[in-house]
């Protein structure tokens, strides 16, 4: 399932930086919550941003290299440059900033297909909680130490008060739920 949230025309590079970042930070979460057939690199048209930040050393590497394409700007110019870098110019990455250049949306393509109204309402949630929760972030957030199960609990707190608050309970009920069913905790 491939989503695109809007992000709007008015939108700079340095306010996507947060969401880049953060999303190779948690993309370890993000595969645990998505079906296997998904994950890291089983799929040629979704994979792992994550792998970037290997190619760099690390993903303090990874951001340290994007920052200063993160420029202060609105120009389709510097969206483009800051897009091939993001996503080592290929549109077949989980969170594609390609869309970004084009559409001004980051489309998320890490979710299988569903007619499943239940997992595509989280999985909508979840994307445009997580886009709004990291977008301008200058840092990564949280922990620099990765530890599977305290980065999901830490994710799912940090995403909640994004959330309307009458369905914040479902939200982390569903995730913790999924989060089980997968065996990853």
């Amino acid at each position: 399932m491939h989503v695109h949230v809007g992000v709007g025309k008015r939108t700079r590079c340095s306010d996507i930086f947060g969401i880049s970042i953060n999303w190779v930070r948690y993309e370890h979460v993000i595969n645990g919550l998505i079906s296997p057939s998904r994950r890291y690199n089983d799929n040629d048209y979704c994979r792992d941003n994550r792998d970037m930040s290997n190619d760099f050393g690390s993903l303090t590497a990874y951001a340290d290299t994007l920052r200063p394409y993160a420029v202060n700007s609105y120009a389709v110019d510097n969206r483009r440059e800051y897009a091939s870098i993001a996503n080592d110019y290929t549109r077949y990455r989980k969170l594609n900033h390609f869309a970004y250049t084009k559409y001004q949306t980051l489309e998320t393509r890490a979710h299988q297909g569903s007619c499943n109204p239940t997992k595509i309402v989280h999985w909508l949630m979840f994307q445009m909680a997580f886009i709004n929760r990291f977008m301008g972030e200058t840092e990564m957030v949280g922990s620099t130490t990765i530890d599977l199960e305290s980065d999901f609990r830490f994710l799912i707190a940090t995403l909640l008060p994004e959330l309307p608050e009458d369905y914040r309970d479902k939200f982390e009920q569903y995730w913790v739920g999924r989060w089980n069913h997968f065996g990853i905790a």
